[in-house]
């Protein structure tokens, strides 16, 4: 295989050329093979790598061995003839040393014929005779000993224990197994070091027999095959034999195949086979070719090999061999290492970490709990707190004297017509205006008309709604604080300038573009570089339908919205209106629209009757100009009158009357149901003029943005034209170009737009591992499961829908991930969001990964109890 990194055109070139070369080697080394094979009674003509090199030297070693007798090789004590040989060097070595220590030289045969233990016995007679005697029977043992030596003097006196020691040493050697192999056998005299090579030489041969009669991965063994066709020539001590020729033919061609291969090798940084492959030449030769056709592949492979090592070095092999095997796609490398990663590393974090290990669900969701209702207790409590360090600063009014700060303020109370303005009651309690009344809510115009100018300051303050603020406006409160916060929405209403001068009309064209005034005092403190903080939550819409054009069209989807806990969303809706007309030239009005917005009102209006108060929605409209504001505003007016139980709605005890606004003064309001008056129309000729007002100006699609997003729980849209009929390419104003796709966005009800972004987020997220596995384990239980819920940053991550409702979600189900991670404080994870889910409907489950992690099916099962609860708790 081709396991080089680093590619280079010589690189490929020479690769090519050598993988030709390695083709035409193995097919001159395949007849060689084949033929050596036969003679030796073997069948193979393929095999591995290895098994080539084990046939190589079994061949040489036959050739190195033809000139001598190796019949010992099929002995079948050959194992045992190593130790056979021990004995006779050892009793070899131990004659020759008791030999040495003789007076005289014995032939083998007459050394086995002497009576040593007798003529020691004469000889130790003769010592204990009288002389003469004792000296004639020693001169007799000493002649019967002579005659059997060859050479030299023997000494009794010495020699019968060397003659007794070679006589045994005979005995062991004449008994040696090594006695019956005659083919090498000479008695004391073998060469015991030479044939110790002999035997180490047969050894080797044998093994090697047995390794090429029974290849690695094969069962069945040729053996005997193989014996019976070397034995012949292991015994004629012969070159003139086929087994001769063939072996040293198959060396040589080996020689030259091998070194084609040693050089492919080099080259390509592999083996041109897998060593446990049985057929190396068949695959070699393919690859050669493989290699060949596949040229302009080699580059991307090398590359592939760099990126192999490199993952094999860092430990990943099982991963990298998946890959290659094809059980892990390409694509979904880097998921299944992180799941892998994950799985080694989670049991050591858990191990590692007191927290982790420690943790139990019961025992954290207590400890929310606790948390959550201390942090009830602690807002609830601020209030009152705030009372009452505001009455312990201020003294109590029989105290109070007559002449001082609050004693005149007193007397002013009690006055029929006060004496002093509210500004010169401000100016004469410079030390306990701040105690009484330490938080003020007043316009700007207010703070001018009753604070005087040199009131000590104010610790803060605070503009709400400042894009609707002029700088020059918001100067003289700034002035009365230590410091000021500066809250509004760019996106929303400039500030209303009919009748007033803007920078473009100055007669001073000399100034600088960094010395004009900005809109609004909101667009000063952005533009000089103040800290800013953005507030993505939204509240308001009870549907995310409600805010989800203007979060594409003017927030870039940065709102953080919360979704309905019902699966179908079609709160914002279209009434087409063909048959209404705009009076352009006189009213300014459009009659059959508005009569249209208020019979709806009207009829949503007696059917909340029939409710308790506390259960009544909410109703506001919202015109394009004052004049259908006004029109409108008379029907309700008329309609009123006619029945009187309407006035309910209008009264101004509500909190929130129905009101009749225009894109100028809607900022502010906010109601449960908005009715949108698009009030201009088609001309006599049927096309739509491109003329609508405000929304015509710089700036017009942020009344629009207003407009739109006033609703909380459902928007009606009013329009005697279609979003098709308004051609803005003839105009440049963004208000008039967002005013068409607002329209198209009606027309095809959010329901569409909602669940087409969501089902692209949908397949975005089917690696949240957790939130799939919880999804799993609950279908499996038969509940239908949507995943990652919403159309915005926050989405629920599981939600079940309700088996006997199918527009509404039983619950939510939130997992301890990236979202519950991601929030700012404990409050934010464990309180506010749920909080709102639950203003919203929602049914709010947990799911803690440590808890799943350890007892999926236990954590299922707990989830699929409270899910069975729910159903019998909303009645289902």
């Amino acid at each position: 295989a081709v396991t080089k990194t680093n590619w280079s055109m010589e690189w490929e070139q020479n690769l090519l050329d050598h993988s030709g070369r390695l083709e035409r080697a193995i097919e001159a080394f395949r007849p060689a093979l084949k033929l050596f094979c036969q003679t030796i009674g073997l069948q193979c003509e393929d095999g591995s790598i290895d098994h080539f090199r084990q046939l190589q030297k079994l061949a040489v070693t036959l050739v190195e061995t033809a000139d001598q007798d190796y019949r010992t090789v099929f002995d079948d004590q050959l194992d045992k003839l190593p130790e056979y040989l021990k004995r006779l060097d050892d009793s070899i070595v131990t004659f020759d040393a008791a030999a040495s220590a003789c007076g005289a030289t014995f032939d083998d045969d007459k050394l086995r014929q002497i009576q040593v233990d007798q003529l020691e016995h004469d000889w130790k007679q003769a010592g204990e005779s009288y002389w003469p005697i004792s000296l004639l029977r020693k001169r007799a043992v000493i002649k019967s000993l002579q005659s059997c030596a060859k050479f030299g003097v023997v000494n009794p006196e010495s020699d019968f224990d060397s003659i007794r020691v070679m006589q045994r040493e005979l005995r062991k050697i004449d008994a040696n197994p090594l006695a019956s192999r005659s083919h090498f056998w000479k008695h004391r005299h073998s060469a015991t070091a030479e044939l110790g090579k002999y035997f180490d030489r047969c050894r080797t041969l044998l093994d090697l027999i047995k390794s090429v009669g029974t290849p690695q991965g094969r069962t069945h063994s040729q053996f005997d095959s193989l014996r019976e066709t070397i034995m012949p020539f292991l015994c004629s001590c012969s070159t003139n034999d086929a087994v001769y020729e063939t072996a040293k033919e198959f060396a040589n061609s080996y020689e030259s195949f091998d070194t084609v291969v040693g050089r492919f090798e080099h080259l390509a940084g592999g083996r041109v086979a897998d060593p446990a492959s049985r057929q190396s030449l068949v695959d070699g030769s393919e690859m050669a070719r493989r290699i060949q056709a596949g040229r302009t592949c080699l580059q991307r492979w090398t590359a592939w090999q760099s990126v192999r090592q490199h993952g094999c070095m860092l430990g990943l092999e099982p991963i990298v061999a998946a890959v290659e095997s094809g059980e892990i796609p390409v694509d979904a490398i880097a998921e299944r290492f992180r799941l892998a990663y994950v799985r080694w590393w989670l049991p050591r974090a858990i191990d590692h970490d007191d927290v982790l290990r420690e943790f139990q669900r019961f025992k954290h969701e207590a400890i929310v709990r606790q948390f959550v209702d201390q942090d009830v207790a602690a807002r609830a409590s601020a209030s009152d707190r705030v009372r009452k360090t505001v009455a312990h600063r201020l003294p109590p009014q029989h105290e109070v004297p007559r002449k001082s700060e609050l004693g005149m303020l007193r007397h002013q109370i009690g006055l029929k017509r006060p004496s002093k303005s509210i500004r010169e009651l401000v100016a004469m309690m410079p030390e306990h205006f701040a105690s009484l009344a330490p938080c003020l809510l007043m316009s700007p115009l207010s703070i001018a008309q009753y604070l005087p100018a040199d009131q000590p300051p104010f610790d803060v303050v605070i503009f709400d709604e400042a894009s609707q603020i002029t700088t020059w406006d918001a100067i003289g409160a700034i002035a009365r604080a230590r410091q000021t916060i500066i809250v509004g929405d760019p996106k929303q209403l400039p500030p209303t300038n009919f009748f007033g001068k803007s920078d473009d009309d100055q007669d001073d064209e000399e100034l600088e573009d960094y010395e004009r005034d900005l809109e609004s005092i909101l667009d000063e403190a952005k533009a000089s570089g103040l800290p800013t903080l953005q507030l993505n939550w939204h509240y308001r819409s009870r549907h995310e339908s409600l805010i989800a054009f203007s979060n594409q069209h003017y927030y870039d989807n940065q709102l953080v919205t919360f979704p309905s806990p019902k699966t179908t969303d079609n709160a914002v809706s279209f009434r087409y209106l063909p048959d209404s007309k705009y009076d352009r030239g006189k009213t300014r009005t459009n009659l059959i629209e508005a009569q249209a917005i208020v019979a709806e009102s009207i009829a949503r209006m007696k059917e909340w009757l029939r409710l308790p108060e506390e259960s009544r929605k909410t109703l506001g409209v919202v015109t394009f100009n004052s004049q259908q504001q006004t029109l409108i505003q008379d029907l309700f007016d008329a309609a009123q009158r006619d029945d009187p139980t309407l006035e309910w709605y209008f009264s101004d005890d509500r909190i929130e009357p129905t009101v009749v606004k225009n894109l100028e003064n809607v900022q502010g309001d906010e109601r449960d149901l908005m009715m949108f008056s698009i009030t201009f129309g088609p001309d006599e000729s049927g096309k739509v003029p491109l003329t609508f007002g405000a929304l015509n100006r710089d700036g017009g699609e942020r009344r629009l943005n207003v407009a739109v997003t006033r609703a909380r729980e459902e928007l009606l849209v009013f329009s005697s034209f279609s979003s098709e009929q308004l051609n803005v390419e003839r105009s440049r104003s963004r208000g008039v170009a967002d005013l068409k796709q607002f329209l198209a966005f009606a027309e095809k009800s959010s329901y569409e737009f909602t669940n087409s972004v969501n089902a692209n987020l949908h397949e975005q997220s089917s690696a949240i591992l957790l939130e799939s596995a919880v999804a799993a384990r609950l279908e499996e239980r038969g509940w239908e499961v949507v995943q990652r819920v919403g159309v915005s940053g926050f989405r629920i991550p599981l939600a079940v829908r309700h088996p006997n409702d199918g527009e509404a979600y039983l619950a939510g189900i939130e997992c301890d991930g990236a979202t519950y991670r991601g929030s700012a404080t404990a409050r934010d994870r464990d309180k506010t969001r749920q909080v709102v889910l639950e203003n919203l409907g929602w049914k709010i489950l947990r799911v803690w990964s440590r808890d799943w992690w350890y007892d999926p099916d236990g954590a299922a099962e707990r989830l699929d109890g409270e899910l069975r609860s729910l159903i019998q708790t909303t009645g289902g």
